[in-house]
């Protein structure tokens, strides 16, 4: 399918070492990040603007006459997209969740008449500005209440959070950041429900494990795990060498003694950004291979 769930990826979420979540059926629960920045005139979109690259464009693109009309952000998009994902045999969205930022994807998702076909989840992209972070957590906790709120391991809301390694920042030292999530979990606790179980989203297994210990995360994962030190080059690799790529980091994070919910990437290429060298700066410079 051509959607924003085909670039972004998959996550087959299963607890290494060896607790899996799972329907009660034995079937893994597997979600699909879901990234909204498909709109018109952004630097995502117009990435996909050259003819060589329409063929990446989401399903609801249009290109009439050498223009690009991209519109992620409106009710029919949403309720396309829902029943691509569930169609699919996903179980649940997670949403990039931005506290400083609108959350237009969340309304769309709620206002959905199909929304009870997938369950839903945060991925935290910060912890807002100064001071807000107990606003944050009342509309987490409001959040996690939803009947469609993804819960694993008997009932725990399921929450990720990027950007781990600014958190010491964002809350004034390593202690703050590990009081602010250990405040999430209280209140969580205090609103009736289980204590959320927090996902750190890492680069590498050893920062992973630091951060778990440091902070109180319950597991690793990864936002994407595309390269490793055997394909740092700007050339083509078969899909095997991704899919190895994201064992390998599952079996580094496993070996750390911490639990996983491992990565599959659905694909990696970076190509149409090639142009932007601002942009590039993010992906180690540029020197980033495809597969």
């Amino acid at each position: 399918m051509k959607s924003r769930f085909a670039l972004p990826l998959a996550v087959i979420l299963s607890v290494l070492p060896f607790r899996c979540f799972s329907q009660g059926d034995g079937k893994p629960v597997v979600g699909a990040i879901y990234w909204p920045g498909w709109t018109d005139d952004t630097k995502w979109a117009n990435n996909l603007k050259p003819p060589e690259w329409n063929n990446r464009l989401p399903f609801y693109a249009e290109v009439s006459s050498g223009t690009l009309s991209v519109r992620s952000d409106n009710q029919a998009t949403m309720d396309q997209e829902i029943k691509y994902a569930s169609a699919a045999g996903l179980d649940y969205i997670a949403f990039d969740y931005s506290p400083n930022e609108t959350k237009a994807a969340f309304a769309l998702y709620f206002s959905s008449q199909y929304r009870d076909r997938i369950n839903f989840c945060v991925l935290l992209l910060g912890s807002g500005k100064k001071g807000a972070w107990p606003d944050v957590v009342r509309n987490l906790v409001r959040l996690f209440q939803e009947p469609t709120y993804q819960k694993v391991i008997d009932g725990r809301p399921l929450v990720y959070r990027y950007y781990v390694e600014r958190m010491a920042e964002e809350f004034g030292s390593e202690a703050a950041a590990r009081i602010a999530l250990d405040y999430l979990r209280s209140e969580t606790v205090k609103a009736g429900l289980k204590p959320p179980y927090l996902v750190a989203q890492v680069w590498n297994a050893q920062d992973g494990a630091m951060y778990a210990d440091s902070l109180g995360f319950d597991a690793l994962s990864a936002y994407s795990m595309s390269v490793d030190v055997s394909t740092f080059q700007r050339k083509e690799y078969p899909y095997s060498r991704l899919a190895k790529i994201n064992r390998d980091f599952w079996n580094s994070c496993r070996g750390t003694g911490k639990e996983v919910v491992p990565i599959v990437n659905a694909g990696w290429d970076v190509r149409p950004r090639w142009w932007d060298t601002d942009l590039m700066k993010l992906y180690n410079g540029g020197e980033q291979p495809w597969f």
